[in-house]
């Protein structure tokens, strides 16, 4: 799909039969993301078996989708989320019921994206971001661990991290780029929040 002319990689999975219903699945971030791959699919052939069609989509800045992850951040990842709630209404006409079913900070998205979407009935959010400071402080937990690993000591510590990301720097987290714009951005959101302004039907799910 095209979001502005940027491409966003999406996956349409369709039943056999007109669907009336429709599931948007929200992955989660980064390595998350790569853990919850094959769950997604099969939980999309699934929902497709039994009547539903469903879109999966990859983010901009992670899978096949235009940017690279530092020049993405969670704003963008609402817009893309929007964009594929458009594209399951104007892709299949007998579409009237769409649910946001999002995994992790991917959760936390649909949340987001369900709160400013008119035409989203449903939530399910599957072991939530709910407070994104704490989200934030874990990921940057994982350099601190990586630094462990390599020097046997932390050489700089949360605070500098930080003084990067508000410098203008990245600070790399197995793998990928943060920069500070997703930082603050995912820092500054509460779950219970965002959920006030959704008035559909909403299933948190934590195993």
């Amino acid at each position: 799909c095209d979001l502005n002319g940027e491409r966003v990689y999406v996956a349409h999975h369709r039943p056999a039969g007109a669907a009336s219903r429709a599931v948007v699945l929200c992955y989660p971030m980064a390595e998350e993301k790569l853990w919850a791959h094959r769950v997604f699919v099969s939980l999309a052939r699934e929902l497709v078996g039994r009547g539903f069609s469903v879109l999966r989509f990859d983010f901009r800045g992670e899978g096949d989708s235009d940017r690279q992850f530092q020049d993405a951040d969670l704003e963008t990842r609402v817009q893309d989320t929007c964009m594929a709630v458009d594209t399951v209404f104007e892709s299949s006409p007998s579409i009237t019921d769409v649910t946001l079913l999002g995994l992790r900070l991917g959760a936390s998205i649909a949340a987001e994206a369900a709160s400013r979407h008119r035409r989203v009935s449903r939530l399910i959010l599957w072991d939530p971001v709910v407070d994104g400071n704490q989200y934030m402080q874990g990921v940057l937990r994982l350099n601190l661990m990586f630094q462990m690993a390599l020097h046997h000591k932390v050489i700089e510590n949360r605070d500098a991290l930080v003084a990067r990301l508000a410098a203008g720097e990245t600070v790399n987290i197995e793998g990928y780029e943060l920069a500070r714009p997703l930082f603050e951005q995912v820092s500054a959101f509460k779950l219970k929040r965002v959920l006030r302004k959704f008035s559909g039907e909403t299933l948190v799910v934590q195993v």
